[in-house]
């Protein structure tokens, strides 16, 4: 969503920290948020990439990152989800708003009402879920793709939300495949639109699995840079 990624970047690290079941996002909760918002796998995934994507300086494949958030518009990666929640409190406590969470960046100026607390969005379903009710509201105002993910990011139809469409279609482009739903591809297109995407093989990494393996333990965690899913 629309908050500015600063040229300082601040990569916090401390410990390695254990994936829960919380912070697994299940195939089922993947397929309904699709279903949902009316957009196919491809798009769903690449606006994590456009808004959370990062390899960490090369060190782990480009993939959407959970433990990050934006403020006042700085993006701040944390080393765990623990890291991550004392940081959204201690926005929160201090009234400030201007605060971006997660995978999908959910702004709590604008979209902060769709859940009890903001804190609930660290955990990455509740982040998709919520991604997905933003671009639902989205598709009942905008009939195209360029339209429904411009609203996304800037809530209108505007130079900066058109700049940020064109940016996550490409990314779908690059990284995209089809949801695999055991031995069938499934693919939801944004209002019958086009993307011009490749089918792609169900036995190639999906979208869903990729980010699955954004959610794994980190293998290795140094002062400077968090390197969490790398192969």
């Amino acid at each position: 969503m629309k908050t500015t990624i600063a040229t300082t970047i601040l990569f916090l690290a401390s410990s390695a920290y254990a994936t829960t079941a919380k912070d697994v996002i299940s195939a089922d909760a993947w397929f309904s948020a699709m279903k949902h918002a009316s957009i196919d796998s491809s798009l769903l995934y690449a606006i994590a990439l456009r808004e959370s994507g990062t390899s960490f300086n090369q060190t782990r494949p480009y993939r959407p990152y959970p433990w990050t958030m934006n403020i006042d518009h700085k993006a701040h990666f944390y080393d765990s989800k623990g890291e991550m929640i004392r940081a959204l409190k201690a926005e929160v406590e201090a009234g400030n708003k201007n605060v971006a969470v997660g995978m999908y960046q959910i702004h709590l100026r604008y979209n902060s009402h769709l859940v009890n607390h903001p804190i609930e969005l660290v955990d990455p379903e509740t982040n998709l879920v919520t991604a997905s009710e933003v671009l639902r509201d989205c598709g009942t105002r905008y009939k195209t793709t360029e339209g429904v993910l411009s609203c996304y990011y800037s809530g209108d139809l505007d130079a900066e939300g058109k700049d940020y469409a064109l940016g996550v279609v490409e990314l779908a482009r690059k990284w995209g495949r089809p949801f695999d739903v055991g031995d069938s591809c499934v693919q939801y297109s944004v209002h019958e639109y086009e993307t011009g995407l490749a089918d792609g093989e169900c036995g190639q990494l999906t979208q869903y699995q990729a980010l699955m393996r954004s959610l794994r333990p980190s293998a290795h965690v140094n002062r400077r840079i968090v390197m969490v899913g790398a192969e």
